[in-house]
């Protein structure tokens, strides 16, 4: 089962339902973020990878989200550029979920 078709994630965007001040955060936001930073661990696995960790570097006008995992136990890294943080993991999320994401092997990891 596809972990974000659990009950759990149905009682979450539930709740989120209730958010109605936009001015700051959108509820899409406030999905993808806690999709990222709560349960990206559970959509890996899912997916056939392992979550390794992730870094963001800020840059003008684009920054850059690494995702790094761990695939069949070679080290892997993609890469999602965007021009916000925000922008980056909801980039990375369509991704993941439509299966586009392109591994590359980390050179900086063994």
């Amino acid at each position: 089962m596809d972990p974000r078709d659990s009950e759990y994630v149905a009682n979450f965007r539930t709740a989120l339902e209730g958010w109605t001040d936009e001015r700051f955060i959108t509820r899409n936001q406030i999905d993808d973020l806690a999709m990222f930073f709560l349960y990206l661990v559970n959509l890996a696995e899912h997916d056939g990878w392992q979550y390794d960790g992730h870094s963001y570097k800020n840059g003008n006008p684009m920054g850059c989200l690494v995702v790094k995992a761990t695939i069949e136990g070679v080290p892997y890294v993609v890469f999602t550029s965007g021009r916000t943080a925000i922008s980056c993991i909801r980039i990375f999320l369509r991704k993941l979920s439509e299966g586009l994401l392109e591994w590359q092997p980390d050179r900086f990891r063994q």
